[in-house]
């Protein structure tokens, strides 16, 4: 339960606040990794570029809307399982904690999206993987 004063949708900003530079600096990796790896690297880049530059929008965008609402994230760490961020919202001192799988699969959803992805086709691919899976812990 959130101390008064703090909303579900102050809270709710932390997350994003973790995961956005995380999916930056992984486009920032695989920019570098696409470059020495592929003859024609210039598609790859330019399709990169530009989701790094709209996730880049999104950040300054969140930083702004916690500005205006009061919070200030003081502290973020990678931890053994997962990242850890304290913040004060309104004078209330909290913390939001995410598991590592959890950033990966919340992390992998943004890029999709920042890469112009449809959604409905990754969710689709899944729901196939899983029933694949479940298939093969069916016994015989």
């Amino acid at each position: 339960m959130l101390p008064p004063g703090i909303t579900d949708e102050d809270h709710a900003l932390i997350k994003p606040y973790i995961l956005l530079p995380i999916v930056l600096s992984a486009f920032e990796r695989d920019l570098n990794v696409i470059k020495a790896a592929v003859k024609t690297p210039d598609p790859y880049i330019d399709l990169l570029s530009a989701a790094m530059a709209q996730a880049t929008r999104e950040l300054t965008e969140l930083r702004k809307e916690l500005r205006r609402r009061g919070i200030k994230v003081y502290e973020t760490e990678r931890t053994e399982i997962g990242y850890r961020a304290e913040y004060l919202c309104r004078g209330y001192q909290r913390t939001f904690t995410m598991l590592d799988g959890l950033v990966r699969a919340e992390g992998g959803i943004l890029m999709r999206k920042f890469l112009g992805l449809d959604m409905r086709e990754v969710e689709a691919a899944r729901t196939i993987e899983a029933a694949r899976g479940d298939e093969k812990d069916r016994p015989e």
